[in-house]
């Protein structure tokens, strides 16, 4: 027979300690300015935003038009004019030196490339983002920026400092000299996104060379759908956890209902508490995480109150407690595997994963252990001291009931308030007042 983990000793000390620590994590936070929210609940504008070396410049003085794209280390032109459509593609890695790759373009009249300085091998060249049309002014080709070409974070955000103090965060490899800049959006201005990008790119220029800085995704919400994002997910996430109310209630009954929500609180709580404590932005997907954390959390927990329902059944005769531990128990390898399998997947995305993505399965971590916790040290223990309190009631209500000497001197063991109602398992018995009239009267004869 397995032997039965006595988790109710703790039913007490961990649900204390962990609000002491929910409550200490939320103070901090509001302390040092709230949560770092994210685009999606405060307006503005994020900037992904890549520092690369130029690597040679390319222009086209030809009839007609040309346009050039490179991917997956190839670079394709294409060129139109009045003799028709032709398509040439050089793989990269063909050509030792940018010398080589200019005597290849050579073939195609009007295609002109010129290396830089400190130019690389062609294949070092940077990905375009699309299809690029060329024209007499020179378009620039980057090259990987490598760890001699890498951007220090406190350097960029001085030469960004003419348009505030915007969030700077790196992203991935260091020497990739990727950045995510989020900008506030001032009130009042007039196509906010546009001018602040180029503003940007300017400064950074200024500082690493003309063409370095590349811009490669843009995000921007205004300050009306930064208000119905945050309006619609406070909605959306107390809807959630109203329909879990119902259906816990529906599946177990209220006690059960109550212990899951007051878990799934703690649960929510816990994240913001760690979310702002650490400085991860708090954005839509953010709130996906949370959510997410719920429904584990809750199938976790409804596991335990499953098998606590059935043990009542099969263990009618023991303590509560003992039957919540006994439930814990034999749920625990089940808990176990679940929680280590969900773990690995999420581990694995965090290890590998980058920007929003990798944060993303932080809360994911953080979370699917926080839940496992709460179903057994905070749920399970809310249930069982709801329950011994409800118990304790019942025997108070039936310890009111007295006892009295009716004519014949007979002991009888009446209830209190005649209204009340016999408690199952009290031994009540009422004797009507005639029948107490007759004994009376047989006794005196």
């Amino acid at each position: 027979m397995t032997r039965t983990i006595r988790f109710s000793r703790f039913r007490v000390i961990f649900p204390v300690i962990s609000f002491a620590i929910i409550a200490a994590g939320l103070s901090f936070t509001f302390s040092t300015g709230g949560l770092n929210l994210g685009i999606d609940f405060q307006p503005g504008l994020n900037i992904r935003l890549q520092i690369a070396p130029v690597g040679a410049i390319i222009s086209y003085t030809g009839e007609g038009t040309s346009t050039i794209n490179i991917r997956n280390g190839e670079l394709a032109v294409t060129t139109t004019n009045a003799e028709g459509i032709d398509r040439s593609s050089f793989q990269l890695a063909d050509f030792v030196t940018a010398a080589d790759l200019q005597a290849a373009l050579q073939t195609i009249p009007g295609l002109n490339l010129e290396a830089m300085p400190t130019a690389v091998s062609p294949s070092q060249y940077l990905p375009l983002e699309r299809e690029t049309e060329l024209f007499s002014i020179p378009i620039h080709l980057n090259v990987a920026p490598g760890v001699e070409n890498a951007a220090d974070i406190g350097q960029v955000r001085e030469a960004l400092r003419p348009i505030g103090e915007p969030q700077i965060q790196t992203i991935g490899d260091a020497s990739a000299n990727e950045f995510m800049i989020r900008i506030e959006e001032r009130e009042g201005a007039t196509d906010f996104d546009t001018e602040i990008t180029a503003r940007v790119a300017d400064l950074l220029e200024n500082v690493y060379g003309v063409g370095t800085a590349l811009v490669r995704q843009t995000d921007y919400i205004g300050a009306r759908l930064s208000a119905n994002l945050a309006e619609q997910s406070v909605y959306l996430s107390l809807l959630a956890l109203f329909l879990i109310l119902a259906y816990t209630w529906f599946r177990f009954r209220l006690t059960y209902a109550v212990s899951a929500i007051v878990a799934l609180l703690h649960d929510s709580l816990f994240m913001f508490a760690f979310i702002g404590v650490i400085g991860l932005e708090f954005s839509t997907a953010t709130i996906a995480a949370v959510l997410t954390i719920i429904g584990y959390s809750l199938n976790d927990t409804i596991v335990i109150f499953d098998r606590i329902r059935e043990n009542s059944t099969l263990l009618r005769d023991e303590e509560f407690r003992s039957i919540v531990d006994t439930s814990i128990t034999q749920s625990l390898g089940r808990t176990i595997v679940t929680s280590v399998t969900t773990l690995l997947a999420v581990v694995s995305i965090y290890v590998f994963g980058t920007g929003s993505i990798r944060d993303f399965a932080l809360a994911l971590i953080v979370g699917v252990v926080v839940g496992t916790y709460s179903s057994i040290f905070v749920a399970a223990p809310i249930l069982a001291g709801w329950t011994a309190i409800s118990t304790r009631r019942k025997k108070s209500k039936d310890a009111a009931r007295f006892h009295v000497k009716s004519a014949d001197g007979e002991s009888e063991t009446v209830a209190a308030n005649p209204d009340d109602e016999p408690t199952q398992g009290a031994q009540v018995r009422e004797i009507p007042v005639i029948e107490r009239r007759l004994k009376g009267k047989r006794k005196n004869r």
